[in-house]
């Protein structure tokens, strides 16, 4: 596999493609990066094409395949959706909750208005009604 790449970012990961092939993959496929390349800022190497693209890191400047454990570690502070959706479900409420307060929103059942388009609409229904 053929990954070009800076000292900040990895820009492609290019499957069966030999290191040979660089100048033209980044002459057609990423000119804005031919001025870094002529430079010699931006890079290629070549890694074993059964490496998971999604898996590569830069390490000291250089790209690499994650260790196990690395991904292990990664699998491990990966957010817990439920979790996630409890704290949305909490910083709803109170954002709803405290906003009832100032009479900013509306609360009737589940549904929330604002409290400028409730009160233009009680009026629109008001006068539409005599």
């Amino acid at each position: 596999m053929l990954i070009i790449y800076d000292a900040n970012r990895i820009y492609a990961a290019l499957k069966g493609e030999a290191l040979e092939a660089l100048e033209a993959h980044i002459r057609d496929g990423f000119p804005d990066l031919l001025s870094g390349f002529e430079a010699g800022t931006v890079r290629g190497m070549i890694i074993s094409d059964t490496a998971d693209p999604s898996n590569l890191i830069l390490d000291s400047g250089a790209p690499r395949e994650r260790t196990a454990d690395e991904i292990a570690a990664l699998a491990a502070d990966a957010p817990d959706p439920a979790l996630e959706a409890k704290i949305k479900d909490t910083l709803r409420q109170m954002a709803i909750d405290k906003l009832t307060q100032t009479g900013d929103v509306v609360v009737s059942g589940d549904k929330v208005t604002l409290a400028s388009k409730a009160s233009s609409e009680a009026v629109s229904r008001g006068s539409t009604a005599g």
